[in-house]
Parts: structure tokens; C-alpha cells; sequence
């Protein structure tokens, strides 16, 4: 087998490049997200499901940050199981803010690696099946945790 030329490599990555442009997986100089993010404290207690609604673990963990749209959770330490192979959801239960939130339900979308080696990894989760009301209740409470950060 030889060696590709510099020439093929740079066509490659061209051809790799536009593919991913044309199926929206890379879009330069753009912010991906739907919803602007908002700081929370809180903790968060999870349930990994299935597709088939069967419980596969629970793990806690941290919120990062919250958007009508989704969340990132950091620092989340289960008992063994690690996350599935298959396509699962999760269920997330908020504790530790002013406000009560309903229980969230939402999928994976971004893991992220752990800065440090004692740091737990990151999870990006997009919400699923969010009633108008919950929505709402989303809103209120990223607006009320904005004027909690600015005083």
C-alpha cells in the first residue's frame, strides 16, 4: 500500500468538508445553539432509559447551565454501568433551586472529555416531549436565575 500524496489528502479533506457542510454536521463561525444559555446551580438526579422505557442506571450529577432547549450536566457518577451502547433518554430531576422544576426528559447530544483527571465527564442533553406549560416554567426560571446572578 503507498503512501497518499499531499494532493490527495487536501482533495479528501475538501471532499470531507463539503459533505459535512451540505448535511449541516459543520457550520464555521456559527453558534449551534437553539436557545441562549443560562447559569444554574443545581444538582440533578438521572435515570437512564432505554428506548423501550426499561431502566438501565441512575447516576447524579451537576447543571452546568440550562436553556429552554436543553442542558449541559457535569460530574456525573453512577454505580458501574457507564452509559449504553444503544439509544437511550434520560429522565432528570432538579433539586436545589428556588423553583420547582417538573422532571425533564431529554436525549444525549454532546459528551465532553474532563479538563482534569479527577473531573467526571460533561453531558449535553436536548429536551424531548416538553408540555407548553413546562416551557413556560423554563423560561420563568432561566429569567429568574438571571436576575439571581446579577445581585
Amino acid at each position: 500500500m503507498t503512501k497518499p500524496t499531499v494532493s490527495q489528502i487536501t482533495h479528501r479533506a475538501k471532499v470531507l468538508l463539503e459533505t459535512a457542510t451540505r448535511h449541516g454536521s459543520f457550520r464555521p463561525n456559527q453558534d449551534r445553539r437553539v436557545a441562549p444559555r443560562k447559569k444554574l446551580k443545581a444538582r440533578a438526579s438521572v435515570k437512564i432509559r432505554l428506548r423501550d422505557g426499561s431502566l438501565y442506571a441512575t447516576c447524579k450529577g451537576e447543571v452546568v447551565n440550562i436553556s429552554t432547549s436543553g442542558m449541559l450536566l457535569k460530574s456525573l457518577a453512577g454505580k458501574g454501568k457507564g452509559f449504553p451502547i444503544q439509544p437511550f433518554y434520560l429522565e432528570i430531576n432538579l433539586t436545589g433551586t428556588r423553583k420547582k422544576f417538573p422532571q425533564l426528559k431529554a436525549q444525549p447530544v454532546r459528551f465532553d472529555k474532563p479538563n482534569q483527571p479527577a473531573t467526571k465527564y460533561g453531558l449535553g442533553v436536548q429536551f424531548i416531549d416538553i408540555p407548553e406549560d413546562d416551557d413556560q416554567l423554563l423560561k420563568l426560571i432561566a429569567k429568574a436565575q438571571e436576575k439571581y446572578r446579577k445581585s
